[in-house]
């Protein structure tokens, strides 16, 4: 939906997502700009804040890193990634996702080898755990699962709708969009 009813600018770059395909798929122009309204306040302000003051606060934790320097530091790196507009985020998560990823892998790697006489004992407890009598504390476990899946999606964006927005922006040429295209936009014909 963010590739049929996206739009191109004076630049040449395209633009669009979920407030785009609300007022021109459902023609409700009220109702997209109340979506765009709220994804401005949810990312720009809400999420933001929660994402930097993780990370300074982790900072903080981790290396005595006052949170207001680091908070400076992360604004002004922000700043400089936003100003280039969207190819240039796309070129910053272009290299930062892959980097977060070999870091997560390496630093999963490093712990299991540096603990590798527990893992043995690790194993041994998730099976008893799954099939023993650790079940009747599935309140308190799923409370902490639930925590984590919080995190998660504060880690990751996943669920929260910012995957329309990045669609949008892409040049699609693939045939099957094409098709979809001009099927989704083709008259109506009843039958009889």
């Amino acid at each position: 939906m963010a590739q049929l009813y996206k739009r191109k600018d004076v630049r040449g770059q395209y633009y669009g997502g979920p407030s785009f395909y609300i007022e021109y798929g459902l023609n409700k122009r009220w109702l997209g700009v109340l979506m765009a309204i709220l994804l401005i306040v949810t990312f720009g302000f809400s999420f933001n804040g929660l994402q930097s003051h993780a990370v300074t606060h982790s900072l903080q934790n981790a290396f005595g890193i006052d949170p207001s320097h680091s908070g400076i530091v992360l604004a002004v790196l922000l700043g400089l990634v936003f100003v280039g507009g969207i190819k240039r985020i796309a070129k910053v998560a272009d290299l930062l996702v892959p980097v977060k990823t070999l870091a997560y892998v390496a630093v999963t790697l490093y712990v299991i080898v540096l603990q590798f006489d527990y893992v043995p004992m690790m194993l041994l407890t998730i099976i008893k755990s799954a099939f023993g009598l650790d079940q009747a504390f599935a309140g308190l476990v799923g409370s902490a699962i639930v925590m984590g899946g919080k995190r998660g999606v504060f880690a990751n964006e996943a669920g929260l709708g910012s995957a329309p927005n990045v669609a949008a922006v892409a040049e699609v040429k693939h045939p099957i969009l094409r098709l979809v295209a001009s099927c989704w936009h083709a008259p109506r014909r009843t039958l009889g």
